[in-house]
């Protein structure tokens, strides 16, 4: 077992590629990481484990973890929110007029849209980030106690 903290803080782009490929890949052993640049982390594990003030709020392998979904933007967006939901899907708005949509493949997405009169400005797919995955984990309590919003 193989344990780094922060193991890419402070390199360089050559330095983190090399950590990139020093890393052990699966049937190699068991490395733990433990980091806060997400983008950095996205490229060196297959699984992850998210602990938020002592509680565990998502683990899984993060194919899984990163769901496909949708960008769609429109200007009726809350509408179409509406209807996207009455049919299953699942939406939280991205920015304005934004939305993410998940659990509807995208031409079903455009077919909804067209069928009801909304006008899409934007469908496109859309992964989540492990970044946004974590703020979304993390979000209830973090912006509550700070005060913030999303």
């Amino acid at each position: 077992m193989l344990i780094l903290d922060e193991p890419g803080n402070g390199l360089d782009p050559q330095g983190t590629r090399t950590l990139r490929c020093s890393v052990p890949r699966p049937g190699g052993g068991t490395v733990l990481v433990s980091s806060h640049l997400l983008g950095e982390v996205e490229h060196l594990v297959d699984d992850v484990v998210v602990i938020n003030e002592g509680r565990l709020v998502a683990q899984g392998a993060l194919a899984d973890l990163q769901q496909p979904a949708s960008l769609v933007r429109a200007r009726e967006s809350d509408r179409l929110a509406a209807v996207l939901e009455g049919e299953g899907a699942t939406t939280s708005a991205h920015a304005t007029n934004t939305l993410v949509v998940r659990g509807m493949p995208i031409d079903e997405i455009g077919d909804r849209a067209f069928t009801n009169g909304i006008a899409l400005n934007e469908l496109s797919p859309h992964g989540a980030s492990l970044e946004e995955l974590f703020l979304g984990w993390t979000s209830d309590l973090t912006t509550a106690e700070e005060g913030l919003t999303p």
